[in-house]
């Protein structure tokens, strides 16, 4: 995946970013996802086929034993991965007579929400070495090898797996826990200097709340809880969307660089 690519001398190199190079990226603000376009981007982007309505999620799971697909619930506007139902017994159905004929297998499940939800450009990061021309080279184009690895960032014991489509659906991005790349790239350093390569990468996070639910034949549904706040995430993108991927340029002169 190719990498937007700016190259400049950056001056007025700050401790945490290169400050010149900052003013010259897109999208730069984050940008904060409200439940409506959650909501939205779910029904544009997950698999239709996994998105169902609460009433029919007892029938579904039946009909996908040992799935670790997650799915969709758009009355509820939360997923529900099938990793984490269990079976239990239906003790109202089995102690109600008028019921006790439709008794049927009971499912417990989390249902998941992503709140607070952002994507946006990170901090601009150093990706390489340092590179020094001597005072008799000359100012010239030097070619700088560069790579790069972003990892996701999680709180609270979250698991990766079934979070990773709860996160990139809402979001509407494809994220994924580890994205790594690499290459060269020719920078004009002047004579007596050095340059090196920054890179900054495109990230997305959210805060991501779970309730423990309830789907039996006869007796309906019921949540046993209340929402409760399960973590944190930040996640890389991919690297699919070459508009939402990498930006990298060169900085020269000793004061815009970190060696």
């Amino acid at each position: 995946m190719h990498p937007s690519f700016i190259l400049l001398a950056l001056t007025g190199l700050a401790s945490a970013s290169p400050t010149g190079l900052l003013t010259t990226s897109q999208d730069l603000q984050s940008r904060e996802i409200h439940a409506d376009e959650l909501h939205a981007r779910a029904l544009a982007n997950h698999p239709k086929d996994l998105i169902i309505d609460s009433g029919d999620l007892n029938d579904y799971i039946k009909k996908h034993p040992n799935s670790d697909s997650v799915v969709y619930l758009k009355d509820k506007q939360s997923f529900v991965p099938l990793s984490s139902v269990s079976v239990v017994e239906d003790k109202e159905a089995k102690d109600d007579k008028s019921k006790r004929q439709y008794t049927g297998p009971c499912y417990v499940y989390d249902q998941w929400q992503a709140r607070d939800s952002q994507s946006y450009w990170g901090p601009w990061e150093t990706a390489s070495g340092c590179l020094y021309t001597g005072l008799s080279d000359g100012s010239g184009t030097r070619t700088i090898s560069w790579s790069k690895s972003v990892s996701v960032e999680v709180s609270g014991g979250l698991d990766w797996n079934p979070i990773k489509d709860v996160l990139g659906v809402s979001l509407g991005l494809a994220v994924t826990n580890t994205w790594t790349d690499g290459g060269k790239i020719d920078c004009n350093i002047p004579a007596g200097s050095v340059g090196q390569i920054w890179a900054q990468k495109y990230l997305g996070e959210a805060h991501m709340w779970k309730r423990m639910c309830q789907s039996c034949g006869a007796s309906g549904q019921k949540c046993l809880g209340d929402w409760e706040e399960a973590g944190f995430v930040k996640a890389p993108t991919d690297g699919s969307d070459p508009g939402k991927n990498l930006n990298t340029g060169c900085s020269t002169g000793n004061e815009n660089v970190k060696c």
